[in-house]
């Protein structure tokens, strides 16, 4: 059995949405394992006989569209709720679905993540932390109860692992993933079809800002940290969208010598940020945490009210301070 702690919880939940309209919720700006996680458990209580949709308030990437086609998925604008049992999937914390969503969400039945700064908040919470996606889960999950994985549901999973795991080179792929993941191609799913969908329909748009990035890298704290930026402009005059920024922060991470890459998009008021690194000795759900924001200990990220100006400082001080505090404990 993969995930033993959550199997009973799980049995529970879907018996709770038995003869129940489910809304399977995700968090805003959705990823890979989002989108996977949400069409996935979507077909699963479908093929229960459990009326499901998926519910975004943002609009699904483009590089993820295909696994969500043929399932009922409303996204781009709230949802109002009228009576639906509610799951939330890849949610660190109810406030990720967006702040309008947030205001009308009503009591959240199920809690499915892998987020280590998920502390439940769900009659349901099956959080497991050392798992790699919430896609992972899943799929250990419909494994463990015997549910019959069908090939649309294999590419939704294996689309959700992928993304997270940065193509099995990040920190959190382990044997188990690769088990499952092994599994999920035996159920349909195709790795160079999915690997084509997902990274090669780039636009041009993209590129040109991709280019800006780059330009404004600059490495500092003794080469340890690198970071970039951009600015609401910036995506007006490329004619890019918020959503064409997955995988920015990575470039800084492949930097030779650094150890956490930090990504930040400047709004008027505001700042949000992503920040990677490169093990878990540099953990930047700590990082992130002293600006209201949490994750991984590889991958987090944060939303800052305030400038800039006023946030930078104080962010590479407290930078500097985790990674003085990690030197020497790294990998090598």
């Amino acid at each position: 059995m993969y995930f033993p702690g959550l199997h009973s919880a799980f049995k529970e939940l879907l018996l709770q949405c038995r003869g129940q309209k489910v809304a399977v919720v995700g968090h805003r700006r959705p990823d890979g394992d989002c989108i996977g996680a949400q069409v996935a458990l979507v077909r699963i209580l479908q093929a229960l006989n459990i009326d499901a949709f998926a519910v975004n308030e943002s609009t699904i990437p483009k590089r993820v569209n295909f696994i969500a086609e043929g399932v009922p998925f409303y996204h781009g604008a709230p949802w109002e709720f009228s009576g639906e049992k509610v799951i939330l999937v890849d949610c660190s914390d109810a406030a990720r679905v967006g702040p309008e969503m947030a205001k009308n969400l009503p009591g959240i039945l199920g809690n499915i993540d892998h987020h280590r700064s998920n502390e439940g908040f769900a009659t349901f919470d099956l959080v497991e932390a050392k798992s790699a996606a919430t896609c992972e889960i899943l799929a250990g999950l419909f494994i463990d109860c015997g549910f019959p994985v069908d090939e649309l549901t294999a590419q939704a999973l294996w689309a959700g692992i992928v993304t997270d795991t940065g193509n099995f080179t990040y920190p959190s792929t382990t044997g188990q993933v690769l088990q499952l993941s092994a599994y999920l191609i035996r159920m349909g799913a195709s790795p160079s079809k999915i690997a084509q969908l997902i990274y090669e329909r780039e636009s041009l748009a993209r590129m040109k800002l991709l280019q800006r990035v780059l330009d404004r890298m600059e490495v500092v704290a003794g080469g340890l940290l690198c970071y970039t930026w951009l600015k609401e402009k910036d995506f007006s005059e490329t004619g890019a969208t918020y959503e064409e920024t997955e995988g920015f922060v990575s470039y800084g991470r492949s930097l030779d010598g650094v150890q956490v890459a930090a990504y930040f998009e400047i709004h008027d008021g505001e700042v949000k940020g992503s920040l990677r690194s490169g093990d878990e000795t540099y953990r930047v759900d700590l990082l992130a945490g002293q600006f209201g924001g949490g994750g991984h200990a590889c991958a987090a990220g944060l939303t800052w009210k305030g400038s800039f100006r006023e946030f930078f400082p104080q962010f590479l001080q407290a930078a500097e301070r985790l990674l003085e505090a990690s030197k020497g404990r790294g990998e090598t």
